[in-house]
Order: structure tokens, then sequence, then C-alpha cells
């Protein structure tokens, strides 16, 4: 079937077309990915700062909070053996008065 040659021009016009459309699409589609790849690396290592910094944040908190733990423990400690060495000498005094009440 013969075609003739402004109208096969033409399908070759309009065909063209249609590909550069598709590759601008396609283009643009690509550019998108790129571009929302690079926003979720970035939203990523922002997320990743943010951990880490509380992770730093929360490690230092309980440092500290061990810290006091172990201080009130000596404070503790001290107060009972205290206590008990007054408590004794208390008893030891109060048995010889009774001692020599007898």
């Amino acid at each position: 079937q013969y075609i003739p040659t402004t109208e096969h021009l033409d399908m070759q016009e309009r065909f063209r077309r249609a590909h550069e459309s598709l590759m601008e699409q396609v283009k643009g589609s690509f550019e998108r990915i790129a571009q929302t790849q690079e926003e979720d690396e970035t939203a990523l290592f922002i997320s990743r700062s943010a951990v880490l910094s509380s992770a730093t944040d929360l490690e230092t908190k309980l440092c500290h909070a061990e810290n006091m733990l172990e201080l009130l423990r000596g404070t503790m400690e001290r107060f009972t053996r205290e206590f008990e060495e007054d408590t004794g000498r208390m008893m030891f005094s109060l048995m010889n008065e009774n001692k020599e009440l007898w």
C-alpha cells in the first residue's frame, strides 16, 4: 500500500513527538525518583543523628543516675554502720547500768 510522502513524514513526526514526550516523562520520573531518594537519605541521616543524640543524652543521664545511686548506697552504708555502733554502745551502757542496779 502506497503512503504519500507528506503523510509518511507527518506520521514520522507524530511518532517522534510521542517518543520525545514519553522520553521526557521517563526522564522526569527518574529525576523525581532521584530527588526523593536524596530527600529520604537526608531524612534518614537527620533521624539517625537525632537517635544518636538521644542515646548519648540517655547514656549521660543513666551514668549520672548510677553515680547518684552509688553515692546514696555509700551514705546508707555509713549511716547503718554508725547507727549500729551507736545502738551497740547504748545497749552496752544500759547493760552496765542494769548490772550495777542488780
